[in-house]
């Protein structure tokens, strides 16, 4: 299994404004953000790759199958003969100080940096994505956009499964009661891969979740669902 600690040197502000919907705020406060954020991040990422068989949704995993669950991931991973399935996190350093703004009254500092923990955690999954999209372009394939647990309907029970197969362990995740990742600036993801043109990234236009802020402010990207 690869594990790998990318060396984040900066974040996008404009995405962590988006996240936060600061759009209004100063400045100099994003910036102190993001500088915080890169001094307390601790990025990790991990993965696998499993063969696939997408006419039944089934990971082919030590000599058994493991059912990936939903109509939206089933149409997500057509025609794609492997997946790869990753695990992201910039540890729990960055939750502590967050918390610890929030003890302080400085909620803005907090609101500000969790955005910015957001961008970072985005950006850990992205440069794995990258080393991923590299190999499977070795071999011959491209590559899906990431899709996640809770996403669409591919159910978060199965958020259990991704993280064993993506040995999220080995990297610091684990999974509450309740099905939520900690450290909680972590990922986890479905990537497939296909054979034929480079596969287009998520369009909000297209997603399920219309309730979404980023789907409100007509935004397409990486959003919190992929």
């Amino acid at each position: 299994m690869p594990i790998f600690a990318p060396r984040l040197v900066n974040l996008d502000e404009n995405e962590v404004i988006r996240y936060a919907r600061a759009q209004k705020t100063n400045k100099s406060l994003i910036s102190n953000a993001v500088f915080n954020a890169l001094i307390h991040a601790k990025p990790y990422g991990s993965y696998n790759i499993f063969d696939y068989d997408y006419k039944n949704s089934n990971i082919f995993f030590e000599n058994k199958r493991i059912l990936l669950n939903g109509n939206s991931i089933k149409k997500h991973l057509e025609l794609c003969e492997k997946v790869a399935i990753i695990a992201a996190t910039v540890g729990k350093d960055i939750d502590e100080e967050i918390s610890a703004l929030s003890e302080k009254g400085e909620y803005t500092n907090a609101l500000l940096l969790d955005a910015a923990a957001t961008e970072a955690v985005e950006e850990t999954a992205n440069e794995l994505q990258n080393i991923i999209s590299r190999e499977a372009n070795r071999e011959g394939y491209n590559i899906t956009a990431r899709f996640s647990p809770g996403y669409g309907d591919f159910p978060l029970e199965m958020q259990e499964d991704i993280l064993k197969l993506a040995e999220g362990n080995k990297i610091g995740i684990a999974l509450t009661p309740s099905l939520m990742l900690i450290p909680r600036k972590s990922v986890t993801a479905v990537i497939g891969f296909k054979r034929g043109n480079t596969i287009k990234t998520h369009d909000c236009k297209n997603c399920d979740k219309t309730d979404c802020h980023y789907r409100k402010n007509n935004h397409s990207g990486n959003c919190p669902a992929t």
